[in-house]
């Protein structure tokens, strides 16, 4: 079975009574909620998310799969569910480290029956580990730096001048002459950043922030849809028959 919370947000509530302490939230705006996480490493995966124009929609803590074998029930809450841009879904796990998982058998086998039941409704499961996250350094900085600013509202006037104005240039244009268009480096580059939260455009991450980075157009068929605009199924019946081990 997989369950989801009564609202669609984090499934927090349901696991109140598992000891599980909160060490932080993060407030997403793509999400459209404020997200439990318990280590720095799952707010940094957040952060990844909040920025990728690949991801349209994720959640925290977003679902429990339960699922039996012979005489035990094994219980499993994924660390990030993320609906992407070419309609797939993925189920994230976080870890310091993957030696991690193969030191604790049995929570390899919950992972693995985790696994097998995401796959069986046709979604990625992937475990990330610090260096898929924090690496390249230069792409993470600029991640972390978007933060702030990508909380800002965007108005209707300046995501369409932008728009207007990379599509006159042939569809790729610099940082510097984006922001140029929202009225300078310093209101402009701010504006930006939100934009690419909000998958209005994409900013080439690859190189430190400065007027050379590439700006481009998320295209118009991948555009943001509404907060929690694919709201998980209450229950899903597990697939019979789990791997053996």
């Amino acid at each position: 079975m997989i369950y989801v919370s009564d609202d669609g947000g984090p499934i927090r509530t349901i696991i109140g009574l598992r000891n599980t302490v909160w060490t932080g939230e993060y407030p997403s705006v793509k999400s459209g909620w404020s997200l439990p996480w318990e280590s720095r490493l799952e707010r940094d995966y957040m952060w990844v998310c909040e920025t990728d124009t690949a991801v349209v929609w994720f959640l925290a803590q977003p679902l429990r799969i339960e699922i039996a074998v012979d005489d035990e029930t094994y219980e499993y809450i994924p660390d990030v569910y993320e609906d992407r841009a070419d309609g797939s879904v993925q189920i994230t796990e976080i870890k310091k480290h993957r030696e991690e998982i193969a030191r604790d058998p049995r929570y390899e086998l919950k992972l693995d029956l985790a696994r097998y039941v995401c796959e069986g409704l046709g979604w990625t499961f992937k475990i990330l580990e610090e260096s898929d996250i924090h690496l390249p350094k230069v792409v993470f900085r600029n991640i972390r730096d978007m933060h702030d600013d990508g909380k800002l509202a965007v108005p209707l006037a300046d995501m369409l001048a932008v728009r207007s104005h990379i599509e006159a240039v042939g569809g790729a244009t610099t940082l510097g002459a984006a922001a140029k268009t929202l009225g300078g480096w310093q209101r402009g580059f701010a504006l930006l950043k939100a934009m690419m939260v909000r998958r209005i455009v994409e900013i080439d991450l690859r190189l430190p922030f400065c007027f050379d980075n590439i700006v481009t157009l998320v295209p118009r068929t991948l555009a943001s849809s509404r907060p929690g605009h694919r709201p998980l199924h209450r229950k899903i019946e597990r697939p019979e028959n789990p791997p053996a081990r």
